[in-house]
């Protein structure tokens, strides 16, 4: 699972590196223009995050039988089915496994991921986000599911939308380099109008770890954390009339700072790789 998550985080990068790879740079009197082009006067409204962009694409939107997806998550499905009868057996809440008999293959997909970190109950610990404060795996039945289990749903699954108009709030950056060797500029791309947006949820385990260590470190908590780093980005890419990568670096384009929150309208998809990719048409940075 997790080989596979690099393969597709090496595919993006490719993408990326090849984006406008012969492109002139543009006179400063075109990049006024884009930026005059692109840049919102307000912010747009119905802003959704990374996470639930994935889950309308995918087809899960409306599997929750609860609240719905927020910054921080939105995942209840394994609570939807859990309205038991008078005197019926909740074994399925018994704290001393707390296996989710209700919905056995989301767990058995939740193992895999787990396994190839080499410890499935450090992958759960580390799933206590901001927004779910009580996030504890007591087995109570309250919020304890963050928003990356569903990332080993949709690995697998195919998209049932091809495209889909969007509004997407979250980090530029703010969280791990996924892959130093693909993104080098990470979140940015070196003379290309490309940023990688982070789901606030990610943002907040960032930061609520207070996770920091040198470029190029080998660390066990990034890696037991790729996939859910790859799946709680988007790509965020500003083109030409031709449908061209804008070859200005994003960071002159629109004066953009690592972990700014912005919000970006524009038209979504899930390239082969499995990245989330969207064709901004607006941006607009919360200042």
């Amino acid at each position: 699972m997790i080989r596979s998550i690099f393969a597709s985080i090496a595919a993006c990068g490719a993408v990326l590196l090849a984006a406008g790879c012969s492109q002139p740079a543009l006179d400063p009197a075109v990049v006024a223009a884009h930026r005059t082009r692109l840049e919102l006067a307000e912010e747009p409204d119905g802003a959704q995050t990374v996470l639930e962009v994935r889950q309308i694409m995918y087809g899960e939107e409306g599997e929750p039988d609860g609240e719905p997806a927020s910054a921080g998550g939105g995942a209840t499905d394994d609570h939807a089915n859990h309205e038991h009868a008078e005197g019926e057996d909740h074994a399925d809440h018994d704290p001393a496994d707390h296996d989710h008999a209700d919905d056995a293959g989301d767990d058995a997909e939740d193992g895999e991921v787990a396994a190839a970190t080499g410890d499935a109950k450090e992958e759960h610990a580390d799933h206590d986000h901001a927004a779910h404060e009580d996030h504890d795996h007591d087995g109570d039945g309250v919020q304890d599911h963050a928003p990356e289990d569903h990332i080993a749903e949709t690995t697998k699954k195919e998209p049932v939308l091809d495209e889909l108009d969007v509004v997407l709030v979250g980090s530029v950056g703010g969280v791990a380099n996924p892959s130093d060797q693909s993104h080098p500029e990470f979140p940015f791309a070196k003379g290309k109008a490309i940023f990688f947006l982070a789901d606030p949820a990610a943002v907040a385990e960032m930061e609520e770890h207070e996770h920091k260590h040198a470029p190029g470190e080998e660390c066990a908590f990034c890696a037991a954390h790729a996939g859910e780093s790859a799946h709680m980005l988007a790509v965020i890419q500003f083109t030409d009339e031709q449908g061209k990568t804008l070859p200005v670096d994003a960071r002159d384009l629109f004066e953009l700072k690592e972990k700014e929150t912005v919000v970006v309208r524009g038209k979504a998809k899930v390239d082969p790789s499995g990245m989330l990719v969207v064709d901004a048409t607006g941006l607009y940075v919360r200042r």
